[in-house]
């Protein structure tokens, strides 16, 4: 996953954003640099192992998970556990252009609709009433 140097992303163009969140990797490693998802996850796996990877899987909605490195073990963990994703069903850089879309006063259902790729109407809604709390303890949306 690509790292570089990010300007304020209140002061970032719509390029810039397009090239942090263009892909899933470095739409991830934007928010790892942000502190939205962890480098590595701070908790043990169930059974008390604390060797953390993120390794790839076509089977979940983010495309990667936590995996414990112990052969044995090889449990796996969300990366949305315990972030501000955890319990939203729509795809991190879904969540992220909303955000960055509101933040820029760009927040027509009409707009969100379809450059977010949102299938129903009343999603963007959700999202745009829904107070959210972030990593800082700040809100968004109030």
């Amino acid at each position: 996953m690509a790292h570089y140097p990010l300007p304020p992303v209140d002061d970032m163009t719509l390029r810039e954003w397009n090239m942090c969140t263009s892909t899933l990797e470095d739409t991830i490693s934007f928010c790892q640099s942000v502190k939205l998802i962890p480098y590595r996850p701070t908790a043990p796996c169930s059974n008390g192992h604390n060797n953390w990877y993120m390794g790839k899987c076509s089977k979940i909605i983010d495309g990667y998970h936590w995996r414990c490195r112990v052969k044995e073990c090889r449990l796996t963990r969300s990366i949305r556990d315990g972030t501000f994703f955890a319990n939203s069903k729509l795809e991190i850089q879904q969540v992220l252009d909303l955000m960055f879309y509101w933040s820029q006063g760009i927040d027509t259902h009409d707009f969100l609709r379809r450059h977010c790729k949102l299938s129903r109407h009343n999603c963007a809604v959700i999202w745009q009433i829904s107070p959210r709390k972030v990593p800082d303890g700040s809100v968004l949306g109030t």
